[in-house]
């Protein structure tokens, strides 16, 4: 009950805490930004729930010594299928809201680039979530969730009167930042973690950014 319901305020606590600072208008404008991210999400969530997790389930039934090394390789594809795509869009994500909303919401474009990054770290760290669930370490699906809720519930009050809407949003962007070292913890206890093999991800996100630039120079996407 209680991880249900830590699971609840972390996916509606940002609603719940705008919902006093916003003006409809305004909050109109974050939903559809924080929709989009979320569907983006949704894919990352299930690619990874049907393709990581069986995958290191079976290894260490079978044979978890090789664990670290089918993980790493399991991430290497599906890092260049999530997080390429994830960084073109944060080039590209004003273009995409202009192209499918009026000029009323064209503020959701900001808004989804910095979200992204958000979508960037929880592309590369689900699948250690799962690494350590596999495992049997259940409890880190709950703790990483209280991490979530405690840095929106604190956060998002100091940031609205310091920076406003911006600084909101980059607190909420950046709530993978407690779950990053909850978890790589957890993966160095199990000695799993490889930091070289870590930064490979970053390669995927400095292709994403070069292949979305290049695509705002063509004529369709300009400005």
């Amino acid at each position: 009950m209680f991880s249900s319901l830590v699971y609840l305020l972390y996916m509606q606590g940002d609603r719940m805490l705008l919902g006093k600072y916003l003006d409809t208008t305004l909050l109109g404008v974050y939903g559809i930004a924080i929709m989009l991210s979320e569907s983006v999400n949704g894919v990352v969530v299930k690619l990874n729930d049907s393709v990581i997790y069986p995958a290191l389930s079976r290894v260490v039934n079978s044979d978890e010594h090789r664990l670290q090394q089918v993980f790493y390789r399991a991430r290497l594809g599906t890092d260049a299928l999530m997080i390429v795509p994830i960084a073109v869009l944060m080039m590209i994500a004003n273009e995409v809201v202009s192209t499918l909303y009026d000029s009323r919401y064209h503020a959701a474009g900001w808004m989804l680039q910095i979200l992204c990054i958000r979508l960037l770290m929880m592309s590369i760290l689900v699948s250690s979530a799962s690494c350590l669930m596999a495992l049997g370490h259940s409890r880190y699906a709950m703790i990483q969730n209280l991490c979530r809720v405690t840095w929106l519930f604190i956060g998002i009050p100091i940031a609205w009167p310091m920076f406003g809407m911006h600084g909101v949003v980059w607190v909420i962007s950046l709530t993978e930042l407690p779950v990053l070292v909850l978890l790589w913890s957890g993966m160095r206890k199990y000695q799993i973690l490889s930091i070289t093999h870590e930064l490979r991800s970053f390669l995927f996100v400095a292709a994403g950014i070069l292949l979305g630039y290049g695509l705002l120079q063509l004529p369709i996407g300009s400005r």
